[in-house]
């Protein structure tokens, strides 16, 4: 359990059992949940405010959760983000 990525271990092993479709808001550099998302065969995108270095495999654009593009949220089954910034939940909530 005392390993840096463990919250990202046990979030992602948790959605690939509940998700097919999910979106990652506010991925910043961190692409583990993603990446286990990914290697369990489940759809995956990600957003982030800025343009960030991510692996090619994933889908990425840049958005703002307070005024989305709600295209690209469309059909998936779920949207989370991972460690978000507390300015960042009240749009999540919604």
């Amino acid at each position: 359990m005392g390993s840096y990525k463990h919250i990202e271990t046990c979030i992602g092993d948790y959605l690939v059992k509940h998700y097919s479709d999910a979106v990652e808001v506010g991925i910043g550099k961190n692409a583990e949940v993603a990446r286990i998302l990914h290697e369990a065969g489940k759809s995956i995108r990600c957003t982030d405010i800025r343009v960030v270095p991510l692996p090619e495999w994933l889908i990425f654009a840049t958005d703002d959760i307070f005024s989305p593009d709600i295209s690209f949220y469309r059909g998936v089954d779920l949207i989370y983000a991972v460690r978000p910034a507390i300015e960042m939940v009240p749009p999540l909530i919604i």
